[in-house]
């Protein structure tokens, strides 16, 4: 069951993502306790709260980002969370599909393809035409194979990212991302 996220998802979500950090699949930082896990996750709990992140823009500058977030919520244990989805806003009124995990048991089952297909079907989603995928995580090759069966498609490889652009998306993002700058390749 999508649900919107709230900060009462916040400890489960950063266990999910700390784990994740663990396996290659998010920056390594969030692994472990520290300074930069600490700002990371101030700046989440900022956006469970208020909707938006401190974020740089494409400009250089740091200001406020939109952030809509999701989980999947386990209908039999619903303070469990199988999993979430968090959309970053974008130049141009498009969103970036951000953060997505879902936690270890719930893997192998499809959750992570039905809650990207709900999640992309609410009005964020659909505003989200851009996805990342970071090349050293474990389950890399996985999400990128999800990415594909919910209507993206990989438009760069990189060392670091590959980089996904939805179907709904204008072809001159298809483009930008196809022959934009070497972010993360």
């Amino acid at each position: 069951m999508l649900v919107p996220a709230t900060p009462d998802h916040l400890p489960w979500i950063r266990d999910v993502l700390s784990d994740g950090a663990r396996s290659g699949a998010f920056e390594t930082e969030l692994a472990h306790p520290g300074l930069a896990s600490d700002l990371f996750f101030a700046n989440l709990t900022r956006a469970l709260h208020a909707g938006v992140l401190m974020a740089e823009d494409a400009s250089g500058r740091i200001g406020d980002v939109q952030c809509v977030g999701y989980v999947d919520l386990d209908t039999e244990a619903p303070h469990a969370g199988l999993g979430f989805v968090f959309f970053k806003a974008l130049p141009g009124d498009f969103f970036e599909l951000w953060l997505a995990a879902t936690r270890p048991a719930a893997r192998g089952r499809g959750v992570a393809r039905a809650m990207l297909r709900a999640a992309l079907d609410t009005p964020t989603g659909r505003l989200a035409h851009v996805a990342r995928v970071n090349t050293a995580g474990a389950w890399a090759a996985s999400m990128g194979r999800v990415l594909v069966d919910v209507g993206y498609r990989c438009e760069r490889t990189g060392h670091e990212l590959d980089w996904y652009v939805h179907e709904r998306a204008p072809d001159d993002l298809a483009t930008f991302v196809r022959h934009g700058p070497a972010i993360g390749s």
